[in-house]
């Protein structure tokens, strides 16, 4: 059985990981680096003001090295960047100087890995977030519990494309939004049975839990 693919499909906001970190890293105004349970660094936007004031992919380098360099041993740390503009090889190999794992998003206006023209893998493991596109979801159904849109297509792509990256040794961890396609549930196991489809070796079965596990809050 392989184990180098685990799945999320719900992570409540309040969850605490005491062994793993995400710092989620998007265009924004940087807060004063600081080491918790979950490690977190949230550069974000909240006025178009905001946004003038960092718009520069230099600047935005300027303000996240700095906290690099001060980031504990110990944790996984993975940084999720939503400005596609600054998604490239050199700040991919930023993150690889210093095995940070680059978060994996297939969302509405960001490049899925078929689309980089770099290795996407920056450290011995990698976190994959499956999104989709919350506005146009959100006109179609607000509850979720079932599947309303399609994304066999994409999943498609994210199993061949997470089947070569297993190859490597690399530990996946894969995250399921709502908002991917109406059901996170659903969506994970839409991905386990093309991947089954294809004939690549059995996935392990996660086991049930009374608790949430956690593993990154959403």
């Amino acid at each position: 059985m392989i184990e180098s693919v685990r799945f999320r499909s719900h992570i409540p906001r309040s969850s605490r990981c005491p062994a793993d970190g995400l710092w989620r890293v998007s265009s924004g105004r940087g807060r004063r680096c600081r080491q918790t349970t979950e490690l977190r660094v949230r550069l974000r936007l909240k006025r178009r003001a905001e946004w003038n004031r960092i718009r520069l992919r230099h600047e935005f380098l300027d303000r996240l090295v700095p906290c690099l360099t001060k980031l504990p041993v110990g944790y996984k740390i993975a940084i999720e960047i939503r400005n596609r503009n600054w998604l490239d090889a050199e700040f991919a190999n930023l993150l690889r100087d210093r095995r940070i794992a680059l978060v994996l998003q297939d969302r509405s206006w960001m490049p899925n890995p078929a689309e980089l023209k770099f290795d996407p893998i920056t450290a011995h493991w990698t976190y994959i977030r499956w999104l989709g596109d919350r506005k146009a979801i959100e006109q179609q159904t607000m509850t979720w519990d079932k599947t309303v849109v399609d994304r066999s297509a994409e999943l498609s792509s994210w199993v061949d494309f997470c089947y070569q990256v297993m190859k490597r040794g690399v530990l996946i961890y894969a995250f399921a939004n709502n908002h991917f396609s109406g059901h996170a549930p659903g969506t994970i196991e839409q991905f386990r049975s093309i991947w089954q489809d294809k004939g690549f070796p059995p996935l392990s079965t996660p086991r049930p839990s009374h608790h949430q596990p956690s593993l990154f809050s959403a």
